[in-house]
């Protein structure tokens, strides 16, 4: 009988097959890997994400939280792929050794479909986080700002969020906004985008085209700001300097509804009045059955109205030699001190409806809209001794005294309206390895202003008068006389010594628009342990711009009212009374006295033709463009190389004006219809290329061509011929494009201990740039005329250093240790060849020296105080003649910024600004010559921020449920 085997004991050959499973279930001591995968926009961890090592055979998934662990035996340097549904994918590279037994990094990868961050509360980084993220990744050179940089309420509009971007400053004219400078490339270099779209407004002389739509659109329409700085094959030419994109956003893939409420109301201490901004909001993700199709849907409005009235000094005439009495040598003179103010009321409005439906994991189609209206009612009016039409008592460098000069008094009176707006409709599709995308946009910019006036009374030759700069030459001790007594601030509000001169009345249209249409075509594929993507694209766009001014001139037919039957109460003063500015006029009583009596106006049929056609122009531009690039990805090197062809086909049209005065003193007015057209091609070649040495180390590298095309005023055929002045005024449709080759190094290092550095080095070659001259000339050959036109210069060098730093100051003890420190520092140079001064090397116009960016800010439980310094060097602003040149002086701007996050639904911020009260002034040649002088104005605002995440649909099915 044999024996049972005993209860509990194991032959031998199932022991060894229970080992073998054992021994394999536990790997033997070796190497960990952890690895991260993290939400670059976010800061949460990604699941389900994949880690793959093709040459090992190794692989591992994430965790909920995102973390992925990998245990192994083998050593040596694997190439390393992560990547997740929805995001793009990253490549590195790890070596795996016996010394280290571990390894641990958290890595980020970027959603393929950016979620709307204006309405998600929840995530690890910061704002400036994802910015630095941004600008560490980007092959480029490129700055961006979110989150807490568009909510700054110290900030009245994108002008001044802008600004917060290193090397970049922004032309104002006095009422808007005209120009966008970066890295010492002026106004007429770079461009405005939305959603990468270029976008009509502006563009005009010495403007950058886009700024209009720009300054109308709300901040708070905006996700993001990037600022790039060279341009890749796959973008548009015409920005030399850079490209401003002003970046919106798709809500289909977003998780959570979203609505936001915004106020903002800031007080100006100038005129001392409110101004008053709110913006309503709503993001609406809607799941469309269960296909896995989703729709997104955001709609935001936005109303605000503001009033400013800030105090002018300018100087006329160019500060003319005269000889000096006492020393018998010539002396620059002050000759036409204008004093005046300004009040501007703006209101607008604006509406954003983005739609996006993602109608599978292939195909995605969105569109874009976007409408903003802007009036402003303008009143202007300037005080002016003029000095240079007395007899000269005294000149001296710092002192001049006169006789018998005549104050004159001018009012100007404009309510134009403004509209901008841009529609886009794209579709992307995902085609096995190929991504489609393609785009038809269109968008307009039209400012129209109709009975704008402009009156203008002259006293009798009849005071006298000093002028003194010895104290501060840009606040001149003014002193005026009659019959030999000072007057007093009651005989200078006196209206009845003031006459009327002139009326004029004049209707302006500028109308620009464009309409876009893009096809890119993208593949990419794994070669060689790197990631290959091949790109090609076609793009046309079609602009048209139109220019259409009337102005009629009326002057009194027999003798002159004065001021007083049509004066204003409540004489004003400016810069705290120290220039007294009455007496002021009705520009409602003066409308009244030209309509009931007009008989006693009259006008000139002919010079109101000469002066109204010279002004009117059209153009029509096609732009055709094509590119291909090649992007090559592996663990160190990102390498972009591109060709992009343009051409282009311009027609103008204007009048060329030209009047006199014949031998029986009648006026000849010959008005002459003019159109001219052209094209040109050029091939653009751009190769970019990132290293990245150590995971906290890039090096980059860019060599690129781009161009920029003529704004449309400056190519007008149009001209004003005045051969009695012998005074030339014209366009100049033989105008050829900037024509640009740039360099541009820079390296970014990031440390945990030590914070984010970046270091840049750029230079640029500009032939053919653009600057407006006035020089002498013939005129069917006869000499002496002066034509003012603008021509092309040859060549220009450009070049700089942009440097920064961010770190949080760690060392220092708590509750500051959280403080956060920023400082950004560019400075440029440049020497340009002016057609009108041969032999001799200038600065490119509108070039600012030097910039300075501080930051300092602390963070406390809900608390977050910051204080921001900028510092803006000098530029230049204007040629007259050698040493004479006219440029704007430098300032600095103090700033502070006080946020409460109640909770994670209400957010509260107030902020003052312009502290120290910077004066914007200008001068010629020297700061003793004072050219213009605009008062500086503190300001407090204060921003309520309102997030509610509920879903809108939600709340009526619940309502309805309910009832």
């Amino acid at each position: 009988m044999p024996i049972p085997p005993r209860p509990g004991r194991l032959k031998w050959p199932t022991l060894a097959i229970i080992l073998v499973i054992i021994a394999s279930a536990i790997p033997l001591v070796g190497q960990r890997i952890m690895v991260r995968a993290v939400d670059q926009l976010s800061g949460t961890g990604i699941a389900n994400a994949e880690l793959v090592f093709p040459g090992a055979g190794l692989r591992g998934r994430s965790d909920a939280s995102g973390w992925i662990q990998i245990d192994t035996q083998l050593e040596g340097i694997f190439e390393s792929i992560l990547t997740a549904d929805g995001y793009g994918s990253r490549r590195f590279r790890l070596e795996i050794a016996a010394d280290k037994p571990s390894f641990r990094q958290e890595l980020f990868l970027n959603p393929l479909i950016v979620n709307l961050a204006a309405f998600e509360v929840e995530g690890s980084l910061t704002d400036a986080d994802r910015d630095a993220l941004a600008k560490r990744e980007s092959v480029a050179p490129v700055d961006q700002l979110s989150g807490e940089a568009l909510q700054d309420v110290t900030d009245n509009g994108l002008e001044d969020t802008l600004e917060k971007v290193s090397g970049v400053t922004v032309e104002t004219d006095g009422e808007s906004v005209s120009g966008v400078n970066i890295r010492g490339a002026g106004p007429r270099q770079t461009r405005i985008t939305v959603d990468g779209q270029s976008v009509a407004g502006g563009g005009g002389r010495g403007t950058t085209r886009g700024i209009r739509a720009m300054s109308q659109i709300p901040r708070e329409f905006i996700n993001n700001i990037q600022v790039m700085k060279a341009p890749t094959p796959d973008m548009d030419a015409d920005a030399i300097g850079g490209t401003v994109d002003l970046q919106t956003s798709r809500v289909a893939s977003s998780k959570k509804a979203r609505s936001s409420i915004s106020m903002w109301n800031g007080w100006q201490e100038e005129p001392g009045k409110w101004g008053h901004r709110i913006n309503l909001a709503h993001a609406e993700p809607i799941e469309l059955g269960e296909s896995g199709s989703r729709l997104g849907i955001l709609l935001a409005v936005n109303g605000q109205k503001n009033e400013n009235a800030p105090d002018m000094l300018r100087v006329q005439n160019q500060w003319p030699e005269r000889i000096s009495p006492e020393t018998g040598e010539p002396v620059q003179t002050l000759a036409r001190l204008r004093m005046g103010t300004r009040e501007i009321t703006n209101r607008g409005y604006g509406v954003v409806l983005n739609t996006d439906l993602q109608l599978n994991q292939n195909n995605h189609f969105y569109l874009k809209g976007m409408w903003n209206e802007r009036q402003t009612d303008l009143s202007v009016e300037f005080h002016t001794p003029q000095f240079i039409q007395g007899k000269i008592i005294s000149l001296l460098p710092d002192y001049g005294e006169f006789e018998n000069f005549r104050l004159e008094k001018q009012f100007l009176e404009n309510s134009p309206e403004d509209n901008s707006g841009s529609i886009v409709f794209g579709a992307e599709h995902l085609l096995g390895d190929w991504k489609v995308d393609e785009s038809i946009g269109y968008s307009f910019a039209k400012s129209e202003s109709k009975g704008s006036v402009n009156g203008v009374f002259l006293t009798a030759n009849e005071y006298d008068g000093s002028y003194d700069l010895s104290v501060n030459p840009f606040r001149p001790q003014i002193r005026i006389l009659k019959d030999g007594a000072e007057s007093s601030i009651t005989d200078l509000l006196d209206p009845t010594p003031f006459n009327f001169q002139r009326y004029d009345i004049i209707d302006n249209l500028a109308d620009d628009s464009e309409l876009a249409l893009r096809l890119n075509l993208t593949r990419k594929v794994e070669k060689d342990s790197s990631e290959w993507t091949y790109k090609t694209g076609l793009k046309a766009r079609i602009r048209d711009a139109e220019n259409d001014q009337d102005k009629v001139k009326y002057f009194p037919v027999d003798e002159a009212f004065s001021l007083d039957e049509i004066a204003a109460p409540g004489q004003k003063s400016i810069f705290r009374s120290r220039y007294p500015l009455g007496p002021s006029w009705s520009a409602g009583a003066m409308r009244d006295r030209f309509l009931n009596d007009p008989d006693a106006f009259r006008s000139d049929p002919l010079e109101t033709l000469f002066d109204s056609a010279a002004g009117d122009f059209t153009v029509s531009e096609s732009i055709y463009a094509a590119y291909g690039m090649i992007q090559r990805e592996s663990d160190r090197w990102v390498i972009i190389a591109g060709l992009r062809l343009e051409r282009t086909d311009s027609k103008t049209q204007g009048f060329q004006t030209i009047s006199e005065i014949d031998e029986n003193n009648e006026r000849i007015v010959e008005v002459n219809p003019v159109s001219i057209s052209d094209q040109y091609n050029m091939l653009l070649p751009g190769f970019h290329a990132l290293f990245k040495p150590t995971p906290n180390w890039v090096i980059r590298g860019s060599l690129t061509r781009t161009l920029q095309r003529p704004d449309f005023r400056d190519q007008s055929p149009s001209a004003r011929v005045d051969l009695d002045r012998k005074r030339i005024r014209a366009g100049n449709p033989e105008l050829d494009p900037f024509d640009a080759k740039a360099i541009d190094l820079g390296t970014d290092f990031f440390s945990d201990k030590w914070g984010s550095m970046s270091f840049a080095l750029f230079y640029k070659r500009i032939d053919d740039f653009i600057v407006d001259t006035e020089q002498e000339t013939e005129y069917l050959g006869e000499p002496g005329f002066i034509l003012s036109q603008s021509v092309n210069g040859s060549p220009a060098d450009l070049y700089g250093l942009e440097a920064s730093y961010a770190t949080r100051l760690t060392f220092l003890p708590d509750p500051f240790a959280e403080t956060e420190f920023v400082a950004m520092y560019v400075l440029t140079d440049s020497t340009a060849a002016y057609p009108n001064y041969p032999g001799e090397n200038i600065m490119l116009p509108k070039q600012v020296e030097q910039t300075i960016n501080m930051t300092l800010r602390w963070r406390f439980q809900n608390w977050t105080l910051a204080y921001r310094a900028r510092y803006r060097g000098e530029q230049l602003n204007n040629l007259i003649r050698p040493g004479q040149d006219q440029f704007n002086e430098a300032f600095w701007t103090h700033a502070i910024n006080l946020n409460y996050k109640i909770n994670n639904t209400v957010n509260l911020s107030i902020g003052l600004a312009n502290l120290n009260k910077p004066d914007r002034s200008s001068y010629q040649g020297s700061t003793q010559r004072m050219v213009g002088n605009f008062e500086g104005s503190r300001s407090i605002n204060i921003g309520l921020n309102i997030k509610l995440g509920s879903s809108l649909l939600d709340r009526i099915l619940n309502r309805h449920s309910v009832n």
